[in-house]
């Protein structure tokens, strides 16, 4: 009678791993990569809808609406990664009267609270931590913020405010290099 011996040589599972090893060692650099693009589109995406938030607040409401940076917990602008640790949309009071308070930040006035989930770097170039829409939509001054996981020669995004409150992302070979 004679059986087969249905099991694997020593041979045949050092050529399988040893295939595994080198096909593993291509695949996860380029899966890093699409995790770190991931969290700089996402939060770019989340950034941009914060703002069109913002801006559709403001003509609603016909008062400013301030979008600010500051992770949860903090003041808005008391961030040392500017806007990567998180940001604040609020609106600021009226009075009676109709005219608008300035009466400042003071907590659990949000509207939105938004944190991205992997903590990119985001530093508007010129360090403005807070964009104010008008009751037109439009936006007190136009910003630029650069998007990167680390500012080690990947592509980085940067997302410019147009001065009619219109964000807009774009893929920038030169922005992580620095």
């Amino acid at each position: 009678m004679h059986t087969d011996n249905c099991g694997f040589t020593i041979i045949e599972i050092m050529l399988a791993i040893a295939v595994a090893a080198v096909l593993m060692s291509l695949a996860i650099p380029n899966f890093q990569m699409s995790i770190r693009n991931n969290c700089m589109a996402t939060s770019a995406n989340l950034f941009v809808t914060s703002l069109q938030y913002a801006r559709s607040e403001a003509i609603k409401r016909r008062q400013p609406v301030m979008v600010a940076a500051g992770a949860p917990g903090q003041a808005p602008g008391d961030s040392t990664n500017e806007w990567g640790g998180g940001w604040h949309v609020w609106a600021e009071g009226r009075l009676t009267d109709g005219s608008i308070a300035d009466d400042g930040y003071t907590p659990g006035d949000e509207l939105r609270v938004s944190t991205p989930a992997c903590a990119p770097m985001m530093d508007e170039t010129n360090n403005v931590v807070q964009f104010t829409y008008q009751p037109n939509g439009f936006i007190d001054r136009r910003g630029a913020l650069e998007i990167c996981m680390d500012k080690r020669g990947e592509r980085g995004r940067e997302l410019t405010v147009s001065p009619t409150g219109r964000p807009r992302v774009t893929g920038n070979d030169d922005l992580c290099s620095s």
